[in-house]
């Protein structure tokens, strides 16, 4: 049953559709408003035709409620409620923050079903003019660095992510968004926290490629949900996401490492980076592992969840990264004997520490057994190469040393694609390419060899 209400120079079209899930009955509305110039009968008959058309291709299903929902309404009202129980929280927390600062303001009035391939087009050639960034960089003094080393003011504590802390840390630029922040909190001017570097213009490549993805799954997913016909932005062309080498260890670089390791004076940092070492796992799986995770019958590590932090909420425990990270990894007798040693460590300090200790069952925690901060792992690898001597490798850079290393013994791909938890061979493939070629290199000339008889 299709009905108008007369508002102003326009008429209100409803058309009910049944009952919702709470027994009341629902409408789809829309808005008619008659040509100039009508006299009152053919405005009459327009209004009918208009009412038949609307009732027509609802009840046919041909009427799609991104027609009159804006972006700005569907986001805040049905996907952000959505993301939030279907994303990871740090997937999540990073749309939010893409939404709010590039992509509402531009598309949040337009009807979903207006957002055109153009419009998007128009924005993302927008996003790589100069003066788009518009953000003041700062960089942290020294003599603040040393005084965050020494109070021990964690990125908890400075409320920032932990690659944030580690870029502020490492010397690399930060916005003026974090040089406010953690000037706020150590009660300090921003001029006697950080020396100002004037301004950065452009977006990086990542970061337009990181605002078109956020965008693309908000409107495909207005697709699944019979909103709109089509993702428009399935008629542009992504921005390139250019990657970065990765500094890693050589083989030499790697034994030295372990060995120093075996004898660093901190158990907890020599355990943690010699299993970072042996098993190429990644820093939040490193940060979630718990005991009953080792199956020293087996040797074996269960990989099955993931802690890191997130500003403003905290350290967060969730599952891997893809659904392929959940995996097993078998370990050698070395590691298991060192993982044995750690846990006697541990107990001790358990005993010693008596009703302070909280038992969440993590391998690394802090002093107290909670559940350690992502940064502290960052922390504990720099200070371990610093004073071993080695250059700086980030704890993802022992994750590419790891898949490098397995490679040049001849491990085959797909079995290097399982210990990393890739969700395809092909992810391998793409990352460890230059390692492929040298493997390549390897074996044509071996092959030669044998044809020729020096090697069998």
């Amino acid at each position: 049953m299709a009905s108008a209400l007369k508002r102003g120079n326009s008429y209100q079209i409803r058309v009910s559709v049944g009952r919702d899930s709470n027994g009341k009955y629902a409408y789809e509305v829309t808005t008619w408003t008659p040509p100039a110039g009508l006299t009152t009968k053919k405005e009459k008959a327009a209004l009918e035709a208009a009412i038949q058309d609307f009732e027509r291709r609802v009840k046919s299903g041909r009427y799609l409620s991104g027609e009159k929902t804006t972006l700005l309404e569907f986001a805040n009202t049905q996907w952000l409620p959505y993301a939030k129980s279907n994303l990871k929280p740090k997937t999540f927390a990073d749309y939010c923050e893409f939404l709010e600062k590039r992509i509402l303001p531009v598309f949040g009035r337009l009807p979903l079903a207006q957002i055109q391939p153009i419009q998007i087009i128009n924005w993302l050639r927008d996003l790589d003019q100069k003066g788009m960034r518009n953000t003041a960089r700062y960089r942290l003094l020294p003599h603040v660095l040393h005084l965050l080393k020494t109070n021990n003011i964690t990125a908890e504590k400075l409320d920032i992510a932990s690659n944030t802390n580690t870029r502020l840390r490492s010397g690399h630029v930060v916005s003026f968004e974090i040089a406010s922040r953690v000037s706020s909190i150590l009660n300090s001017p921003i001029d006697e926290v950080f020396e100002s570097l004037g301004m950065d213009d452009k977006l990086s490549d990542n970061t337009k490629g990181n605002y078109f993805r956020c965008l693309s799954s908000v409107l495909s997913t207005a697709v699944q949900w019979q909103m709109i016909i089509e993702n428009p932005c399935k008629r542009v062309k992504a921005p390139s996401q250019r990657g970065h080498e990765i500094s890693h260890m050589n083989i030499d670089e790697a034994q030295k490492a372990y060995q120093s390791a075996l004898n660093y004076h901190d158990i907890r940092v020599g355990t943690a980076i010699i299993t970072l070492l042996q098993t190429g796992i990644r820093e939040g799986e490193l940060a979630g592992l718990e005991w009953k995770d080792i199956d020293f019958d087996k040797s074996e590590i269960h990989i099955q969840r993931n802690s890191q932090y997130i500003r403003r909420i905290g350290i967060v425990t969730g599952t891997t990264k893809t659904r392929s990270g959940n995996r097993a990894i078998a370990i050698a007798p070395d590691l298991i004997d060192l993982l044995q040693k750690y846990r006697n460590w541990q107990n001790a300090e358990k005993a010693r520490l008596g009703d302070l200790w909280q038992n969440t069952d993590r391998l690394y925690t802090q002093w107290d057994g909670s559940p350690i901060h992502n940064q502290t792992i960052t922390k504990w690898n720099k200070k371990f190469l610093a004073d071993s001597g080695f250059k700086y490798t980030t704890v993802h850079g022992l994750r590419h040393s790891f898949a490098t290393l397995q490679i040049a013994a001849g491990t085959d791909l797909r079995t290097v694609s399982q210990l990393l938890g890739h969700a395809d061979v092909s992810t391998t493939m793409n990352i460890y390419a230059h390692s492929l070629k040298t493997s390549e290199t390897a074996a044509a000339s071996k092959i030669s060899k044998i044809l020729r008889g020096e090697e069998r």
